[in-house]
């Protein structure tokens, strides 16, 4: 079955999408982008959840009753959750009779999950889901998800930027090292620190190679990535976060992605 074309009617059009800020373009959002670009799919809806200083419960209510109206038309929800706040579009879902589906986008050291009580009740409403996709494999000890919930997890694959993957690359003759290339928000769960690992493998097995990692990252864990890279003497450059023409440039002049 083709699902892919400009004039598709089938079922990728009866996802709604949610989640998201409308006036922030962070990771969530980057990431809600890519999978509605990947999979055709149109319909969106903003969270706009309180916090960050940018919106009130006067527009979460607003995006609330948005996602209300818009529902009858839709027969699949896929909720991006970053807040305890979005788990409220759980609900109202399912009081519709939806299928729906979350992907967390969020770790331990986010503030809902620092409250047990507020994390509790998370995970908690959490089990009526449809489905759950995780982002990396280590999320849901993170979460501290019980078991049952745990069990349900499917980890959700990197959406790559379309337009990587439909132009035609031009790179001239290339006979240099090995380059490679990790994106992630930077931390030990999205591989970070196991990127490192594989490149001072490479050091000691004689491969030449240079690296970059691209993505933003607490100072925290910059800075021991910084001193990593500096203890082990090893060719990568944290080049930070980028935006999306400058992350399709890298992609394209490198010759392995390794996301661990």
């Amino acid at each position: 079955m083709d699902v892919r074309g400009p004039h598709s009617t089938l079922w990728y059009s009866r996802i709604l999408m949610v989640g998201g800020h409308q006036h922030i373009r962070g990771g969530l959002e980057i990431f809600i982008a890519r999978a509605r670009d990947c999979l055709e799919i149109d319909g969106h809806c903003y969270t706009d959840t309180p916090g960050g200083g940018t919106r009130g419960i006067r527009d979460y209510l607003a995006g609330l009753w948005r996602f209300a109206r818009q529902l009858p038309d839709y027969d699949i929800v896929w909720l991006h959750y970053g807040s305890a706040f979005d788990l409220a579009y759980l609900l109202v879902a399912k009081l519709f009779g939806k299928k729906i589906a979350v992907t967390p986008h969020l770790g331990s050291s986010w503030r809902t999950m620092r409250i047990g009580t507020v994390r509790a009740v998370c995970n908690r409403l959490l089990t009526v889901a449809d489905a759950v996709f995780i982002l990396y494999k280590a999320q849901t000890a993170e979460l501290k998800f019980p078991q049952p919930l745990a069990r349900r997890c499917v980890v959700m694959p990197t959406f790559l930027p379309r337009a990587l993957l439909e132009a035609e690359a031009t790179r001239p003759a290339y006979a240099g090292p090995l380059r490679l290339i990790h994106i992630a928000r930077l931390s030990v769960p999205k591989g970070s620190f196991a990127f490192l690992s594989v490149c001072a493998e490479l050091r000691r097995r004689g491969v030449p190679f240079e690296a970059i990692i691209v993505g933003p990252a607490d100072d925290m864990v910059r800075q021991a990535l910084q001193a990593e890279i500096a203890s082990k003497t090893l060719p990568v450059t944290l080049a930070g976060a980028l935006p999306q023409d400058k992350l399709i440039d890298q992609l394209r002049h490198h010759d392995v992605l390794v996301n661990l």
